[in-house]
């Protein structure tokens, strides 16, 4: 399957997720789950299908909003079954 995921379009569906689910904007939906001094993991889901599983985009788009948030990219942790992320 040669179809590739836009980077923008993920991040567009978080920001509309996550402002739809707290009412707020990404700024301030941040402080609603986390503090700069959490440790968070993001786990992947290794899907079967190629579309239906983890892509590298989207744990960058999570990444970018932690990070932008004040989250030390060291106290962000990563992992699924296959490496994927």
């Amino acid at each position: 399957m040669d179809e590739k995921l836009d980077p923008t379009v993920i991040a567009e569906m978080a920001r509309k997720g996550i402002t739809s689910l707290t009412g707020r904007n990404m700024r301030a939906s941040f402080s609603l789950f986390f503090t700069p001094k959490d440790v968070v993991g993001i786990k992947g889901e290794p899907g079967r299908a190629h579309l239906s599983s983890t892509q590298n985009g989207d744990c960058r788009c999570g990444i970018a909003w932690l990070a932008a948030n004040g989250i030390p990219k060291q106290n962000i942790i990563i992992w699924d079954r296959f490496d994927s992320c």
